[in-house]
């Protein structure tokens, strides 16, 4: 068995490299990091602009639909500053007091961001409600319909490029900040069809439209926090992909049959940016390896599930050892 792992590599070639590696770890992650920042720093600036337009805007044309959206927008703003600190502290290592990092930063962010607009929602569509029943509201229906498809404009193009950057970083933060231009989107599309077929053909309904058009969307809007909400619950709690799972069942799976060993535990978990991976093997007693083979080894195994994961999240994985089986925790 240990003549699988003879090599000429010295110890200290052998441990050269994998500091060379860590040190374009950490460059790699500090230019991310400032990506990041840039990108929902810009979110943030138009945030504030199109908040403050609406806010005026809503209030000169009596639209409570244009006020929603810029007290959203405005929400949103000072969500999207925790986010940028939030994309700071992501790519640190950890301190003595959070020793495995602050990947949980980004879903409980992204969890509180989502509880918000989840709240605004059930708040815009019981206000539009209440408008209805009591006769509807009177709008300046053209400067409202001028101001939608401008705002429909800005949020289109910032949604592509948040979509481009979240998916090149790999970004939960983006991500999830494009999908609240995407709701702009939405929201500006059918308030701008509502006001423009309003001022075309200036129906006897025409009071109705903005409360009943403050109701469908904070509906529609709604089904996107729904699902970041979901889904950065169940990473908070080291949820498990499947795919991932499988994965790595059948690499470790062809590890046992390559080296004989007898068998293996493992846990996975994802959270943020990062799958979390431990693994315990274990090993016949005749087979005495020496800690250099068990790293030669461990680096086989992380590069084959490296190669695999589909995304942009890291892997942190530790690879454990022995004979027994109370410690690899198999059956």
């Amino acid at each position: 068995m240990k003549n699988l792992f003879n090599n000429d590599l010295n110890q200290a070639e052998l441990f050269k490299q994998p500091a060379n590696n860590e040190n374009f770890d950490e460059i790699e992650r500090a230019l991310n990091s400032k990506r990041e920042q840039k990108v929902l720093t810009i979110s943030f600036v138009f945030c504030i602009v199109l908040a403050i337009l609406g806010l005026i805007f809503g209030v000169r044309t009596h639209s409570s639909a244009i006020i929603f959206d810029a007290l959203v927008s405005l929400i949103n703003s000072v969500l999207t500053l925790f986010s940028a600190v939030t994309a700071r502290l992501v790519y640190k290592q950890g301190n003595d007091n959070f020793q495995f990092g602050f990947g949980g930063l980004e879903n409980m962010i992204n969890i509180l961001k989502a509880l918000v607009l989840i709240g605004i929602c059930v708040y815009g569509f019981f206000t539009g409600l209440g408008a209805l029943v009591n006769g509807g509201r009177e709008t300046e229906q053209g400067d409202a319909f001028l101001f939608n498809v401008l705002c429909f404009i800005v949020a289109l193009g910032l949604f592509f490029y948040e979509r481009y950057w979240a998916r090149r970083l790999g970004s939960g933060l983006i991500g999830v900040d494009s999908l609240e231009w995407f709701s702009d989107i939405l929201l500006y599309l059918g308030a701008g069809v509502a006001f423009g077929l309003s001022v075309w053909f200036n129906p006897s309904w025409a009071h109705l439209v903005d409360p009943a058009l403050l109701c469908v969307l904070s509906s529609l809007i709604i089904i996107a926090p729904i699902w970041v909400l979901i889904k950065n619950a169940a990473q908070l709690l080291l949820y498990a992909p499947q795919e991932f799972c499988d994965d790595v069942e059948n690499i470790m799976q062809a590890i046992c049959d390559k080296y004989g060993f007898i068998d293996y535990r493992r846990r996975v978990g994802s959270q943020g940016r990062f799958y979390f991976l431990v693994l315990d093997l274990l090993i016949p007693a005749a087979n005495d390896l020496r800690v250099s083979e068990l790293d030669t080894l461990r680096d086989e195994i992380k590069m084959a599930i490296e190669n695999k994961i589909k995304d942009e999240k890291e892997l942190n994985i530790i690879i454990s050892f022995t004979h027994e089986r109370k410690w690899a925790r198999v059956d």
